[in-house]
């Protein structure tokens, strides 16, 4: 079972993927149309936290392959076009997205993890070197990621594998791997700290960084990661009128009012629910014109200085 990003949803794997709405206090209604029937009759699916997308293996006997499935506003479920889409394998088991949704891994019968990168509009492409061998040879029935997206856990009878995930998104084996835990049989796993769709935003540079006071309004360039669409960037504590740009990129309007007096101002970004959370603050300085008019002068006498170049 999946609750899908924005808490509307909950997808149900059972042969064939189950949706519910969920209310206010909990209760669930099915979704029209519900149950949907994707290929293969999939029994585990995983959501996309950055879009409505719900990934789910095909289990079909001699394929490895992986339906592709849109959630609409409403909750009704439509394959994206190329899904099901099929890769090296023997039959597909289970599904599990990196934490960053770059990355679909696939479990198999026949011992096998098929390494998949995921395309801005959900499709599937095989990496380099893949399906990768579960030595020794198991079939893995759960499977989980570390939160920063580098290790990939899988279980399989007693033991617990362990592999390294690299920049290409190929799978090596974690050195000890298996670790025997000593019970046959692992009905679930799970890595701590959890993957999250939410991780708060973060500002890496701001452009520009200064004004003079009594400027003009100008548009403010925010960089960073774990923006989202509502992101909305604040200076001085104050909400600007913000636009989303993408996942590493806002703009902000600050008007004259903003700027109206030299001093430092803090620039933060807030997410909006389900996620929320706001960003470390990166200083923004306005300078009265006597103030930038000095830092010309200077920096043109540092150019004639002796030594100068």
């Amino acid at each position: 079972m999946k609750v899908t990003p924005d808490r509307k949803f909950l997808a149900v794997a059972q042969g064939s993927v189950v949706m519910f709405s969920i209310g206010s206090s909990g209760p669930l209604t099915a979704v029209p149309g519900s149950p949907f029937f994707p290929s293969g009759a999939p029994s585990s699916l995983d959501v996309n936290c950055a879009s409505n997308l719900l990934f789910a293996p095909t289990g079909t006997p001699g394929q490895s392959g992986v339906n592709v499935l849109n959630i609409a506003s409403d909750g009704v479920l439509t394959p994206i076009a190329g899904s099901p889409f099929t890769f090296s394998g023997s039959f597909s088991i289970l599904n599990v997205l990196s934490p960053d949704d770059q990355h679909l891994f696939v479990s198999n019968f026949f011992f096998t993890i098929t390494s998949l990168n995921v395309g801005g509009g959900g499709g599937l492409t095989e990496v380099s070197g893949s399906p990768f061998p579960v030595f020794p040879m198991d079939s893995i029935f759960t499977m989980a990621t570390n939160q920063g997206g580098t290790l990939l856990y899988g279980a399989a009878g007693p033991n617990i594998f362990g592999f390294n995930i690299d920049s290409n998104c190929a799978l090596s084996p974690v050195p000890g791997s298996p670790f025997s835990t000593g019970t046959f049989g692992i009905p679930s796993l799970a890595v701590f700290p959890p993957k999250s769709c939410f991780p708060p935003p973060t500002i890496t540079s701001i452009s520009p960084a200064s004004a003079i006071a009594g400027g003009p309004t100008f548009t403010l360039t925010v960089n960073g990661t774990n923006f989202v669409s509502g992101s909305t960037v604040n200076f001085n504590g104050n909400a600007l009128a913000t636009t989303f740009v993408s996942v590493t990129q806002l703009t902000a309007a600050i008007v004259a009012s903003d700027i109206a007096t030299a001093g430092t101002f803090n620039v933060t970004v807030t997410n909006p629910a389900p996620g929320g959370g706001t960003s470390n603050g990166v200083i923004f300085t306005v300078v009265t014109p006597q103030q930038a008019t000095q830092t010309i002068i200077n920096s043109v006498n540092a150019l004639f200085s002796p030594g100068a170049c």
